[in-house]
Protein backbone atom coordinates (compact mmCIF):
# COMPACT_ATOMS: atom_id res chain seq x y z
CA UNK A 1 0.00 0.00 0.00
CA UNK A 2 2.54 2.19 0.76
CA UNK A 3 4.55 1.49 -1.77
CA UNK A 4 2.62 2.50 -4.68
CA UNK A 5 2.05 5.53 -2.85
CA UNK A 6 6.02 5.91 -2.64
CA UNK A 7 5.85 5.09 -6.71
CA UNK A 8 3.67 7.60 -7.14
CA UNK A 9 5.53 10.43 -5.39
CA UNK A 10 8.50 9.67 -7.43
CA UNK A 11 6.34 10.04 -10.45
CA UNK A 12 5.60 13.51 -9.24
CA UNK A 13 9.59 14.39 -8.44
CA UNK A 14 10.25 13.14 -11.56
CA UNK A 15 7.66 15.75 -13.14
CA UNK A 16 8.93 18.76 -11.21
CA UNK A 17 12.36 18.32 -11.59
CA UNK A 18 11.68 17.77 -15.61
CA UNK A 19 9.50 21.30 -15.01
CA UNK A 20 12.63 23.05 -13.43
CA UNK A 21 14.75 21.75 -15.79
CA UNK A 22 12.62 23.94 -18.62
CA UNK A 23 13.05 26.91 -16.09
CA UNK A 24 16.31 26.25 -16.16
CA UNK A 25 16.68 26.63 -19.74
CA UNK A 26 14.40 29.46 -20.18
CA UNK A 27 16.94 30.83 -17.82
CA UNK A 28 20.03 30.50 -20.19
CA UNK A 29 18.17 32.48 -22.91
CA UNK A 30 16.49 30.13 -24.88
CA UNK A 31 14.56 31.42 -27.80
CA UNK A 32 10.55 31.49 -28.41
CA UNK A 33 9.13 30.23 -31.05
CA UNK A 34 5.97 32.83 -32.15
CA UNK A 35 2.88 31.47 -34.34
CA UNK A 36 4.41 33.69 -37.16
CA UNK A 37 7.61 31.64 -37.73
CA UNK A 38 9.70 34.59 -35.87
CA UNK A 39 12.01 34.09 -32.95
CA UNK A 40 11.95 35.98 -29.62
CA UNK A 41 13.64 35.72 -26.24
CA UNK A 42 11.36 34.34 -22.70
CA UNK A 43 10.77 38.16 -21.15
CA UNK A 44 11.98 38.12 -17.07
CA UNK A 45 7.76 37.86 -16.50
CA UNK A 46 7.94 34.57 -18.19
CA UNK A 47 10.72 33.24 -15.73
CA UNK A 48 8.63 34.64 -13.05
CA UNK A 49 5.51 32.70 -13.92
CA UNK A 50 7.65 29.36 -14.09
CA UNK A 51 8.91 30.00 -10.70
CA UNK A 52 5.59 30.65 -9.35
CA UNK A 53 3.86 27.46 -11.26
CA UNK A 54 6.97 25.59 -9.69
CA UNK A 55 5.69 26.66 -6.26
CA UNK A 56 2.31 25.24 -6.75
CA UNK A 57 3.60 22.04 -8.29
CA UNK A 58 5.86 21.86 -4.86
CA UNK A 59 3.07 22.52 -2.60
CA UNK A 60 0.59 19.90 -4.80
CA UNK A 61 3.11 17.06 -4.26
CA UNK A 62 3.58 17.68 -0.39
CA UNK A 63 -0.30 17.94 0.14
CA UNK A 64 -0.40 14.47 -1.87
CA UNK A 65 1.90 13.03 0.23
CA UNK A 66 0.66 14.28 3.76
CA UNK A 67 -2.75 12.99 2.30
CA UNK A 68 -2.08 10.01 1.43
CA UNK A 69 0.50 8.50 3.97
CA UNK A 70 -2.52 9.84 6.71
CA UNK A 71 -5.09 7.59 4.41
CA UNK A 72 -2.72 4.45 4.68
CA UNK A 73 -2.02 5.11 8.43
CA UNK A 74 -6.04 5.20 9.00
CA UNK A 75 -6.55 2.34 6.78
CA UNK A 76 -4.00 -0.24 8.58
CA UNK A 77 -5.21 0.30 11.23
CA UNK A 78 -8.91 -0.18 10.93
CA UNK A 79 -7.83 -3.71 8.45
CA UNK A 80 -6.17 -4.61 11.79
CA UNK A 81 -9.47 -4.83 13.72
CA UNK A 82 -7.82 -3.20 16.61
CA UNK A 83 -9.81 -2.38 19.99
CA UNK A 84 -9.45 0.69 21.70
CA UNK A 85 -7.25 -0.79 24.17
CA UNK A 86 -4.77 -1.93 21.00
CA UNK A 87 -3.88 0.98 20.40
CA UNK A 88 -1.72 4.04 21.65
CA UNK A 89 -3.26 6.88 23.01
CA UNK A 90 -2.14 8.74 20.54
CA UNK A 91 -4.47 6.99 18.13
CA UNK A 92 -7.11 6.72 20.77
CA UNK A 93 -6.77 10.46 20.84
CA UNK A 94 -7.09 10.91 17.39
CA UNK A 95 -10.63 8.22 17.84
CA UNK A 96 -11.61 10.63 20.25
CA UNK A 97 -11.73 13.88 18.06
CA UNK A 98 -13.40 11.67 15.39
CA UNK A 99 -16.39 10.30 17.57
CA UNK A 100 -16.67 13.51 19.50
CA UNK A 101 -17.13 15.56 15.76
CA UNK A 102 -13.90 17.59 16.45
CA UNK A 103 -15.35 18.88 19.48
CA UNK A 104 -13.24 19.25 23.01
CA UNK A 105 -11.70 15.76 23.73
CA UNK A 106 -12.53 17.02 27.54
CA UNK A 107 -16.05 17.30 26.67
CA UNK A 108 -16.48 13.87 24.75
CA UNK A 109 -15.04 12.44 27.50
CA UNK A 110 -17.93 13.09 29.88
CA UNK A 111 -19.93 11.14 27.46
CA UNK A 112 -18.02 8.29 27.28
CA UNK A 113 -20.43 6.27 29.47
CA UNK A 114 -22.70 6.18 26.64
CA UNK A 115 -19.77 4.14 24.32
CA UNK A 116 -18.18 2.02 27.10
CA UNK A 117 -19.37 -1.14 25.06
CA UNK A 118 -17.38 0.20 22.41
CA UNK A 119 -14.10 0.87 24.40
CA UNK A 120 -14.79 -2.42 26.95
CA UNK A 121 -16.03 -4.46 24.66
CA UNK A 122 -14.98 -6.56 21.12
CA UNK A 123 -15.88 -3.31 18.90
CA UNK A 124 -12.91 -2.94 16.59
CA UNK A 125 -11.86 0.71 16.01
CA UNK A 126 -13.10 2.27 12.62
CA UNK A 127 -10.85 4.98 11.46
CA UNK A 128 -11.32 5.33 7.57
CA UNK A 129 -10.04 8.51 6.30
CA UNK A 130 -12.48 9.68 3.94
CA UNK A 131 -14.99 9.71 6.65
CA UNK A 132 -12.90 10.85 9.16
CA UNK A 133 -11.98 14.31 7.24
CA UNK A 134 -15.71 14.95 7.08
CA UNK A 135 -15.27 15.50 10.63
CA UNK A 136 -12.50 16.51 11.54
CA UNK A 137 -10.36 19.30 9.82
CA UNK A 138 -6.66 18.03 9.97
CA UNK A 139 -5.46 20.77 7.71
CA UNK A 140 -6.53 22.94 4.99
CA UNK A 141 -4.15 24.43 2.77
CA UNK A 142 -1.80 25.05 5.54
CA UNK A 143 0.92 22.71 5.37
CA UNK A 144 4.16 23.77 5.79
CA UNK A 145 7.06 22.49 7.98
CA UNK A 146 5.02 23.20 11.16
CA UNK A 147 1.84 21.50 10.59
CA UNK A 148 3.35 18.44 8.90
CA UNK A 149 4.97 18.25 12.61
CA UNK A 150 1.92 18.86 14.32
CA UNK A 151 -0.53 16.82 12.46
CA UNK A 152 2.25 13.51 12.74
CA UNK A 153 3.03 14.57 16.15
CA UNK A 154 -1.00 13.35 16.72
CA UNK A 155 -0.17 9.37 15.30
CA UNK A 156 3.23 9.33 17.80
CA UNK A 157 4.96 9.75 14.44
CA UNK A 158 8.18 12.15 15.13
CA UNK A 159 8.92 14.87 12.35
CA UNK A 160 12.83 16.34 13.63
CA UNK A 161 13.75 17.35 10.37
CA UNK A 162 13.98 21.51 10.90
CA UNK A 163 16.64 22.59 8.49
CA UNK A 164 13.80 22.78 5.56
CA UNK A 165 11.23 24.65 7.70
CA UNK A 166 11.61 27.92 5.78
CA UNK A 167 12.01 26.69 2.43
CA UNK A 168 8.23 24.72 3.31
CA UNK A 169 6.75 27.94 4.55
CA UNK A 170 7.88 29.36 1.16
CA UNK A 171 6.42 27.29 -0.98
CA UNK A 172 2.95 27.04 1.28
CA UNK A 173 3.03 30.78 1.36
CA UNK A 174 3.56 31.24 -2.27
CA UNK A 175 0.77 28.63 -2.84
CA UNK A 176 -1.72 30.34 -1.05
CA UNK A 177 -0.91 33.71 -2.47
CA UNK A 178 -1.68 32.30 -5.68
CA UNK A 179 -4.93 30.56 -5.00
CA UNK A 180 -6.40 33.13 -3.19
CA UNK A 181 -5.59 35.79 -5.88
CA UNK A 182 -3.42 37.98 -3.88
CA UNK A 183 -0.57 37.59 -6.03
CA UNK A 184 -0.25 36.69 -9.69
CA UNK A 185 1.95 34.47 -11.33
CA UNK A 186 3.73 37.27 -12.56
CA UNK A 187 5.00 38.12 -9.51
CA UNK A 188 4.34 35.93 -7.00
CA UNK A 189 8.15 34.41 -7.11
CA UNK A 190 9.69 37.65 -8.22
CA UNK A 191 11.89 37.53 -4.83
CA UNK A 192 13.28 33.83 -5.85
CA UNK A 193 16.00 33.56 -8.45
CA UNK A 194 16.11 30.34 -10.26
CA UNK A 195 18.76 29.11 -8.25
CA UNK A 196 17.00 29.82 -4.75
CA UNK A 197 13.79 27.95 -6.55
CA UNK A 198 16.06 24.79 -7.09
CA UNK A 199 17.26 25.33 -3.43
CA UNK A 200 13.62 25.20 -2.52
CA UNK A 201 12.93 22.29 -4.70
CA UNK A 202 15.53 20.01 -3.03
CA UNK A 203 14.61 20.90 0.27
CA UNK A 204 11.24 20.22 -0.24
CA UNK A 205 11.96 16.61 -1.03
CA UNK A 206 14.43 15.85 1.46
CA UNK A 207 11.89 16.83 3.75
CA UNK A 208 9.35 14.44 2.38
CA UNK A 209 11.87 11.92 1.76
CA UNK A 210 11.92 12.31 5.78
CA UNK A 211 8.73 11.80 6.27
CA UNK A 212 7.77 8.28 4.11
CA UNK A 213 10.57 6.71 5.78
CA UNK A 214 9.36 8.02 8.99
CA UNK A 215 5.56 6.67 8.47
CA UNK A 216 7.49 3.43 6.85
CA UNK A 217 9.27 2.79 9.68
CA UNK A 218 6.18 3.37 12.29
CA UNK A 219 3.64 1.07 9.59
CA UNK A 220 6.57 -1.52 9.91
CA UNK A 221 7.29 -1.52 13.66
CA UNK A 222 3.44 -1.34 14.41
CA UNK A 223 4.27 1.80 16.27
CA UNK A 224 0.09 2.00 16.37
CA UNK A 225 -0.05 -0.70 18.78
CA UNK A 226 -0.33 -0.60 22.52
CA UNK A 227 2.65 -2.28 24.34
CA UNK A 228 1.34 -5.07 26.20
CA UNK A 229 2.83 -4.09 29.21
CA UNK A 230 1.11 -0.53 28.58
CA UNK A 231 -2.40 -1.50 27.90
CA UNK A 232 -4.80 -0.59 30.26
Amino acid sequence: MLNDTIHKYKTLKEEVEDFYEIILKVNSGSWLQCNNGSKTRFKVRHITMLKSSLMVMLYNVIEFSINSTLDIIHQIITDSKLGYRDVTPHIRSVWFKYHAKAGSEKAFIKTLNEISQHIEGEKHINLEYREYIKKVNIFSGNLDARKIKEVFNQYGIYINFDDEEKSMLKVKNNRNSLSHGDKSFTNCSRDITVEEAGKIKDCVFDYLDNVYAQVEKYLNEEEYKACQSNIS
